[in-house]
């Protein structure tokens, strides 16, 4: 009897055992998976705070550019009134 409980003993610790390593490998492949993530999760972060700079660039020279083209308009016509109303924009008003 004794041999028995001792058998179904030591299998008990080994399928323990294997379970226990199993467990730790699955852990390390979580682990390395969730420092791979974090990683990426910062490079997302870096990638995004450049992408709101070069935006906010882009629209500060849109704005510049429409109010540049804004004024030569403007120009155009006060020119175009004083030469007696030929050329660009002639009759639109």
């Amino acid at each position: 009897m004794g041999e028995i409980v001792s058998s179904r003993t030591k299998t008990l610790a080994d399928e323990m055992g294997e379970l226990e390593g199993a467990l730790r490998d699955e852990m390390q492949k979580l682990f390395a998976e969730l420092q791979s993530l974090e990683t990426l999760k910062q490079s997302y972060g870096a990638h995004f705070a450049d992408f709101t700079l070069d935006a906010a660039v882009a629209r500060a020279f849109l704005e510049k550019a429409k109010s540049y083209v804004e004024a030569e308009a403007v120009r155009a016509r006060r020119e175009s009134r004083r030469r007696g109303g030929a050329g660009p924009g002639a009759g639109a008003s």
